[in-house]
């Protein structure tokens, strides 16, 4: 499994299938039964519940971001280079995290905020629910204000 992340209960899983070169998200409920079987992502690097019947998952090969439903069906997309993860906020925003680039997206999708980094270095980033936020980049760990300014 490439993904595997808990959420009110359901267990999400990133599963390549090396004789067809294909990957799937499988979503188990709380009592391990087989709930969702999504095959229309080409590479998923993370996948989140949002609703007992909505994915958000970041589909690194297709360079976008896109809120499926249990079937497999694209309700929302953002283009971006190479996401890495993306969460939907309390508020209704999406934070996308990718390779050389950190977004905060308002309900309407509409770019609120954003960090650019000169290379494709980014591992792995966390948006506060106090606006800061931690970037762990190949080499270093940052740590921004929510206006952006880097404090350490």
């Amino acid at each position: 499994a490439d993904l595997a992340s808990l959420g009110r209960g359901y267990t999400v899983m990133g599963v390549y299938d090396p004789s067809r070169g294909t990957n799937s998200i499988i979503v188990l409920d709380p009592t391990g039964k087989k709930r969702m079987t999504i095959d229309s992502i080409r590479f998923p690097t993370h996948a989140t519940m949002l609703r007992r019947d909505r994915l958000l998952v970041a589909d690194m090969n297709s360079n976008r971001v896109v809120e499926v439903d249990g079937k497999g069906k694209v309700l929302w997309t953002k283009n971006c280079n190479q996401p890495m993860a993306a969460h939907r906020l309390r508020n209704g925003s999406t934070f996308i995290v990718t390779r050389n680039q950190l977004l905060v997206l308002d309900r309407s999708g509409k770019e609120v905020r954003k960090i650019d980094r000169p290379g494709y270095d980014i591992m792995s980033a966390y948006l506060f629910d106090d606006g800061t936020i931690s970037l762990l980049t190949q080499s270093q760990y940052y740590r921004f204000d929510k206006d952006n300014r880097e404090t350490k």
